[in-house]
């Protein structure tokens, strides 16, 4: 797994959760450079309908996280719609009030977001958003997640690096 792409970041905190360390192993790859066996197993640009199912079950986190990164080329950054989403339910922190699949496939993302929007548009995503930035505090207290999070410094450079 690449250890800076919040996709993979996604499985790898739901494994935490799930308590599976000692039953499902970590192996580093780099995205760059995959080797002979990753591309056997997931070759290039598979159209299978599992995928078509996930696409669909994961469009509007992709149409966030594509509008967040749109906003860090653009002038302005687009984080209402989060911090309308997790006002919704008044029974937790989270997007449906307790702690749940969808916080998984957000938080890298609404975490990520903040520290590249903090270091390359010096804006501050959780200010006056006081439910994102609480949202990205109690995520930052589930050890099955904190766990998985990746240099901020290294981070902002990979992306710098990406964006040119």
């Amino acid at each position: 797994m690449s250890y800076t792409c919040p996709y993979a970041q996604r499985a790898w905190v739901t494994r935490n959760c799930k308590g599976l360390q000692k039953k499902i192993e970590l192996v580093p790859l780099e995205m760059a450079d995959r080797p002979a066996w990753y591309k056997e197993i997931y070759p290039k640009n598979t159209d299978s309908e599992k995928r078509r199912f996930a696409d669909e079950l994961l469009a509007y986190s992709d149409t966030f996280n594509l509008a967040m990164l749109s906003g860090l080329t653009s002038t302005s950054p687009v984080t209402a719609e989060a911090e309308f989403s997790l006002s919704k339910f008044d029974d937790g922190p989270f997007f449906l009030g307790q702690f749940s699949l969808v916080d998984i496939a957000y938080a890298p993302f609404v975490d990520g977001f903040q520290i590249f929007f903090a270091d390359i548009k010096n804006y501050d995503t959780t200010a006056e958003r006081s439910n994102t930035r609480r949202f990205i505090e109690e995520m930052n207290d589930i050890a099955a997640y904190a766990h998985t999070k990746y240099d901020a410094q290294e981070l902002v450079a990979l992306t710098k690096k990406k964006l040119g």
